[in-house]
């Protein structure tokens, strides 16, 4: 019988899987993964400080997202490296279709142990390793037939700490898996897709899945290209905006040029507005995954001058502190808070920048 979910017909369905490393690690094992290996949480690919937490290395890393439009477009726009178990430069990975319904913990578990050096920590004799050494088309039919399968599986799903949803019920999180391959090319793997997506970064022999250079470029958005777009130019002779402001120094402002990208992470759009002692840019932040909608922060950046530098420190303060305060304060939402705060090195002195959800437009 097949079940139809979406416009996608599956041969089976399980029970959707607990993002809980217990539980996945006892799905893993259970397919024939050696207990040297294990999934661990990642609270955030962002914070140096957690990353630092995790062991390494790291030879596979599975996303759970919310299901959402944009990332069903970006999925279905890509047609995929391959199919086979060999892409066209003859390197070696193993991508499974997605024929069971609400398993896509199960195929990214499947994808993350069946590739590169992860599969030399299958055990013999064990499901896994009859997958491996299976052609594509044999492991459908095996995954979707074997009995011992939905045995591990189920037990594995039960072991959650929240009661597994009704069979019919539709589950708007998915698993995503991304691996580095023989030859070091990052390919993201997803069993609902239309094959493996090779992206474009290729790691060294020393490098894992948790480097800045695999994050930024396999996970993130990718930054604008140059403007080719021809400005009318400006009479130099006629002052604008901040340069109008009582005392103003050019040397105290950031020289910002649109498109430039702050701190690895902002990219500048367009101006906001201006003060006394810093200018406000619209900006996109770039640590969004590259299949989700854009998102867009206000980066104020101060004057390098005392004074600008004292405003700043004292805002940032007060920032720090109301963020720290009870979150649960009926005022709390009408008060605003800064998302992040860096130091900009400009050609004269360094700008203290703080970062805020965008309002609206200037009055």
């Amino acid at each position: 019988m097949d079940i139809t979910s979406g416009a996608k017909l599956y041969a089976k369905r399980f029970i959707p899987l607990e993002s809980d490393p217990p539980v996945l690690n006892d799905l893993m094992y259970g397919l024939g993964v050696s207990g040297h290996l294990a999934l661990t949480d990642v609270w955030s690919i962002d914070d140096p400080l957690q990353l630092s937490t995790i062991s390494r290395p790291v030879y596979a890393l599975i996303l759970v997202l919310p299901t959402c439009e944009e990332y069903e477009r970006h999925r279905q726009s890509i047609p995929g490296s391959s199919t086979n178990t060999e892409d066209s430069e003859g390197e070696e990975i193993i991508w499974i279709q997605q024929t069971i319904d609400m398993a896509c913990g199960l195929y990214a578990i499947l994808h993350a142990t069946c590739n590169s050096a992860t599969s030399n920590f299958i055990i013999p004799n064990s499901l896994l390793s009859k997958l491996v050494a299976s052609s594509n088309s044999e492991r459908e039919a095996l995954l979707e037939s074997s009995t011992d399968l939905e045995e591990i599986y189920r037990k594995a799903a039960l072991r959650g700490y929240t009661a597994p949803p009704p069979p019919e019920e539709e589950v708007d999180l998915h698993y995503v898996c991304f691996i580095k391959s023989s030859n070091g090319s990052i390919y993201e793997m997803d069993g609902d897709a239309n094959g493996p997506i090779k992206t474009d970064v290729v790691l060294g022999d020393d490098q894992d899945l948790l480097e800045s250079t695999a994050l930024e470029c396999a996970l993130h958005s990718s930054p604008w290209s140059p403007s080719t777009a021809v400005a009318p130019a400006l009479d130099k002779c006629q002052l604008i905006e901040e340069e109008r402001t009582p005392y103003y120094d050019p040397k105290r402002f950031y020289p910002t040029c649109l498109g430039e990208i702050l701190n690895d992470r902002y990219q500048i759009a367009t101006k906001l507005g201006y003060g006394t002692d810093s200018t406000v840019w619209l900006a996109r932040d770039l640590h969004q995954l590259r299949w989700s909608a854009d998102r867009y922060v206000a980066v104020k950046i101060n004057a390098a001058d005392r004074t600008g530098k004292k405003v700043a420190e004292t805002e940032l303060c007060n920032m720090q502190l109301i963020s720290k305060s009870n979150p649960w304060h009926k005022g709390r939402n009408f008060v605003r808070t800064s998302l992040d705060s860096f130091t900009l090195s400009g050609p004269y002195n360094e700008h203290i920048c703080l970062v805020f959800e965008p309002l609206r437009e200037p009055l």
